[in-house]
């Protein structure tokens, strides 16, 4: 049995026969994923196994009713089997899991569920500003007229490098394990900007079969590389107060999520499958996302800059500070489901951060009350720290 035979026989055993729609895909093949390839390993991930389909059942549960938001779920459920999509889709598992827990703590199914895929006109967003029809957020807290939209805080770096090894592995003609040591709070900017440089460096150089150079590209990264069966080491330093000023701009990506006269919260989730950077060692974890919130919401609070100096392609006339009020939140959920040992828990850790310039408030209002009865880590509204 493939992974995406295994796959099928989960969904359709918790959702219903023919819930699994995999059209898109070659299901005979082997280019499976991560999520896929854990479900169907016998005797490994165990415990994820049984946290994904926990979740899954949780799921089931709370949107056994509504037709509209069960079916938006179930395409989420079938994207996990998609190779491209299937790190967006369980972030937003995750999320759905996680923001409902109210719900399912309480049992009381008087509250509504959180509404999914709302589509917004393009006049109620910055959407009209950056050229787009409309704009599609993930989540809608219809009781309250909270909307949210969700992420994946991605190592970006991480994955552009495995990319660029295979494709250099494909053009030569060589084996070889190969890994890099490298800063890993750098800007992903520069490895996106400089990815054609590096390329054609890697290219040149492993012709010569190297056992470890330093690149000409970007600064500090180097290479080792391995022609045999063994093992690499590699080094890499870390900072979480430079990792928060090399990724916070990165939230104004979402710019085309933010509902103008109603509270939008961005939800980040990490996962160590889509991202081996972010770590709790010496609460590293907890200082990154306090530095990248406070960026967000205060670092431009005196300052006029234009908002198209960040985003070229932005028409309006608002500057970055105006915007970034319209993000009245960020919630960055940790997703502990690969090795958590009880799956009847909701394996999703919340950290909040209220933006306290936001134009759209969620202090002292009743939504304020729901993020505070999740099970959260962090519960942060800067009051004293806005500046």
């Amino acid at each position: 049995m493939n992974d995406f035979e295994n796959y099928k026989i989960i969904i359709d055993s918790i959702f219903g026969n023919n819930t699994a729609r995999f059209e898109t895909i070659d299901v005979k093949s082997n280019d499976s994923n991560n999520i896929l390839g854990a479900l169907n390993s016998e005797g490994n991930f165990l415990e994820f196994k049984e946290n994904f389909i926990a979740r899954l059942k949780r799921l089931n549960k709370i949107y056994s009713i509504d037709d509209d938001n069960r079916l938006s779920l179930i395409n989420q459920i079938n994207l996990i089997a998609d190779k491209k999509n299937w790190e967006g889709a369980f972030a937003e598992l995750a999320s759905y899991d996680c923001l409902n827990q109210e719900l399912l703590l309480s049992n009381d199914y008087l509250k509504k569920e959180i509404d999914l895929d709302i589509t917004f006109d393009k006049n109620l967003t910055y959407s009209n500003q950056l050229g787009k029809k409309e704009s599609n957020l993930d989540g809608f807290f219809s009781d309250y007229g909270v909307y949210f939209d969700v992420k994946c805080f991605k190592d970006n770096i991480n994955e552009i490098l495995n990319k660029l090894y295979k494709q250099v592995q494909k053009k030569t003609g060589l084996k070889f394990h190969i890994d890099a040591s490298y800063s890993r709070d750098i800007s992903y900017k520069e490895f996106q900007l400089n990815r054609n440089l590096l390329y054609s460096e890697l290219k040149t150089k492993i012709i010569n079969k190297p056992t470890h150079f330093i690149s000409d590209t970007i600064t500090n990264l180097s290479f080792d590389i391995l022609w045999k069966k063994g093992h690499i080491t590699t080094v890499g330093t870390y900072n979480p107060f430079r990792h928060a000023k090399n990724f916070f701009l990165s939230i104004f990506n979402y710019t085309n999520k933010l509902a103008i006269n109603d509270p939008t919260l961005i939800v980040l989730v990490v996962f160590p499958w889509f991202n081996s950077t972010i770590n709790n060692f010496s609460r590293n974890n907890e200082i990154l996302y306090r530095s990248l919130c406070r960026r967000v919401f205060c670092q431009y609070k005196n300052l006029n800059t234009s908002m198209n100096e960040i985003l070229s392609n932005f028409k309006g006339a608002e500057t970055i500070f105006e915007v970034s009020k319209k993000i009245s939140g960020i919630i960055i959920i940790e997703d502990t489901s690969i090795l958590s040992t009880d799956s009847d828990k909701i394996n999703a850790t919340p950290y909040i951060y209220l933006n306290p310039n936001a134009d759209n408030q969620i202090k002292n209002t009743l939504f304020e009350e729901v993020l505070k009865n999740l099970n959260y880590k962090i519960y942060d509204d800067f009051s004293f720290d806005n500046y």
